[in-house]
């Protein structure tokens, strides 16, 4: 093997190296307020262990006054001001339910009243004056298709018989025409509303009556300020707590269970018993004298509950008759009584005609039976002389 070749350095003598000119330059500060160390003061233990300890004490001094500053700026903002910064209506949670619950009541009140005083206007003089006026136009109704009719019955018995008509009689026939074709267009579009529209207004009186709700609401809590009172404290019901935890104890295990308003989930056990028996139907005097002789009754437990369908059908079908055809036999009824009282009062007349024709009749006969004795008697008596 080969030996390993040795390097040696060379010394050049007389000649000297280059001074370090930045060595004496005075060094820039940091910004800890000690002067920047570069590689030889770092090689060198004593600059390096000058320089660290002069840090630490910058940084202890520098982490002091900022403590010291940062107190200083809190104790200037508690002296200058004492409010605080956020506003406390935020947690007025309470205070603002109560407000819009009392805003919602008020309004729900007043709507009750205008309703209440609605349905009192409309069903007391006003519906009676308007029930009296379609009675008297049926009647009157009634009697023209009466006479119409009668005329039509008599034909040409009165054909050259002069005829006139006041100008009274022709304006109320054009009032009544007027008002029957005024009823029958309302009651074309009162169908025809029904008929599209369906529960369209029924739906309409809800919004309505929600958004009047809200816009309350919302004014009634803008235009007050609220402060957070005190909380209220949840109050558990020391009765329904006893029994729930006697049945717990008895059943032995949790059978009865309280959520946190103290309030019972599940309070079907608390019941006392008896509540579900049904109550027994009351039989009548004459079902029960038709017992005492030995009758049955006819009246059986299912009775009631057979006839109660039939009933609400029947008045589901005449609460469904139309009102056109409610009138019209309205007006069938009434023109039957007047066709009624005529025919009374015709069969008085002819009744009295008759009575008086045998009157007058009896009365004749009666004096000619007095005349004719008073003849005989005077004959009688001529004999006699």
């Amino acid at each position: 093997m080969s030996k390993p070749i040795k390097f040696t350095p060379k010394v050049m003598l007389g000649v000297s190296k280059k001074p370090d000119i930045t060595r004496n330059l005075k060094k820039p500060l940091s910004m800890f307020g000690a002067e920047a160390s570069d590689e030889d003061s770092d090689n060198d233990p004593t600059v390096s262990q000058q320089s660290s300890s002069a840090g630490k004490s910058n940084r202890s001094n520098i982490g002091l006054m900022a403590l010291k500053s940062q107190k200083s700026i809190i104790g200037d903002a508690n002296s200058t001001s004492d409010t605080p910064d956020y506003d406390e209506s935020v947690y007025a949670y309470d205070e603002v339910y109560d407000t819009m619950k009392q805003a919602e009541l008020t309004q729900l009140a007043q709507r009750r009243e205008q309703k209440e005083q609605m349905e009192g206007k409309a069903l007391y003089m006003d519906s009676l004056l308007e029930a009296k006026r379609r009675r008297d136009q049926d009647r009157q109704r009634a009697l023209d298709v009466l006479k119409k009719k009668q005329r039509e019955a008599e034909g040409d018995k009165y054909a050259g018989v002069e005829s006139f008509v006041t100008s009274g009689y022709k304006e109320q026939q054009a009032a009544i025409e007027k008002e029957l074709a005024e009823e029958e267009a309302k009651e074309k579009a009162r169908d025809t509303d029904k008929a599209t529209t369906g529960g369209l207004a029924f739906y309409k009186s809800m919004l309505d009556t929600s958004e009047d709700i809200h816009s309350a609401m919302v004014e009634a809590t803008q235009t007050k300020t609220f402060v957070p009172g005190p909380p209220k404290p949840i109050t558990i019901d020391k009765t329904i707590a006893e029994k729930a935890q006697e049945i717990n104890y008895a059943s032995g295990y949790t059978k009865v269970v309280l959520n946190d308003s103290g309030e019972v989930v599940d309070d079907g056990q608390l019941l006392s018993a008896g509540l579900n028996i049904k109550k027994k139907l009351a039989i009548s005097s004459q079902n029960e004298k038709g017992s005492k002789y030995g009758l049955e009754s006819r009246i059986t437990p299912t009775s009631p509950t057979k006839m109660l369908p039939k009933t609400i059908s029947t008045f589901r079908s005449k609460s469904s008759i139309p009102q056109s055809r409610s009138r019209e036999s309205q007006s069938r009824q009434i023109e039957e009584q007047i066709a009624l009282q005529e025919d009374k009062k015709r069969k008085a007349t002819e009744s009295a005609r008759k009575e008086l024709i045998y009157s007058l009749k009896s009365r004749k006969t009666e004096e000619a039976v007095a005349s004719a004795r008073e003849r005989y008697l005077a004959r009688k008596q001529q004999k006699q002389e």
